[in-house]
């Protein structure tokens, strides 16, 4: 069973262990006949999408169960009456057959930044999507590395108070959203932590073609 779960309001504060957590004790409590592994340890079988980043609010996250029986009533009001506040599936779609895990398919994101209104970044995007390269100045466990983000930059436009972008993930190239925004804006760190910045979408781009990952089942 695919879910798609939207991540709001103040649970954007909270990691992604905490989130796996919370759903893995919501499961418990709606009786919801989810099939464990085996072991010394078992665990629920649940697979997440990609790690949303702290402070990012979400209306498009994902998370796969392995049921061990077909469950007899609505699963998504079921969650919804437990989930802490927050925390709300969106949406619920069987999976027939073998599919790739959620953080194996899934390669791109999409975001949208509210944007105070006196900014204007409509000429710094166009810039930005002109130039065949965009050298970023990152931080590794390697030192200080050199990264060209702009092969990870899908779509980015500018209007009407909104920036949105479209990101790949999982690339060395991948740009992250806040170091993006951080190019863009030019702004400290402390500024750029008031900015509201929701994942409108998870993708998966196959063939030249971008769906989500309930249009893929």
């Amino acid at each position: 069973m695919r879910l798609q779960y939207a991540k709001e309001a103040q649970m954007r504060f909270i990691g992604h262990l905490d989130v796996t957590r919370a759903f893995e004790r919501t499961i418990r409590q709606a009786r919801i006949p989810i099939a464990y592994s085996q072991g010394f340890h078992p665990h629920p079988k649940a697979s997440f999408g990609p790690p949303l980043a702290l402070g990012i609010e979400s209306l498009a996250e994902y998370v796969d169960l392995q049921l061990s029986e077909p469950y007899p009533w609505d699963i998504v009001a079921s969650l919804n009456s437990i989930l802490p506040p927050g925390l709300r599936i969106v949406d619920a779609k069987p999976i027939f057959g073998k599919t790739l895990a959620l953080n194996a398919a899934i390669n791109a994101a999409a975001y949208d930044v509210s944007l105070p209104p006196e900014v204007e970044l409509t000429k710094a995007v166009e810039s930005l999507l002109a130039a065949s390269s965009v050298i970023l100045r990152r931080t590794t466990k390697q030192g200080i590395k050199d990264v060209d983000i702009r092969p990870g930059i899908r779509e980015l436009r500018s209007g009407s108070g909104v920036l949105s972008m479209t990101l790949t993930l999982g690339q060395q190239t991948s740009p992250r959203p806040m170091e993006l925004l951080k190019h863009l804006l030019g702004w400290p760190s402390d500024r750029m932590c008031a900015l509201k910045i929701t994942r409108t979408g998870l993708y998966i781009e196959r063939n030249g073609r971008k769906l989500s990952p309930m249009q893929v089942l």
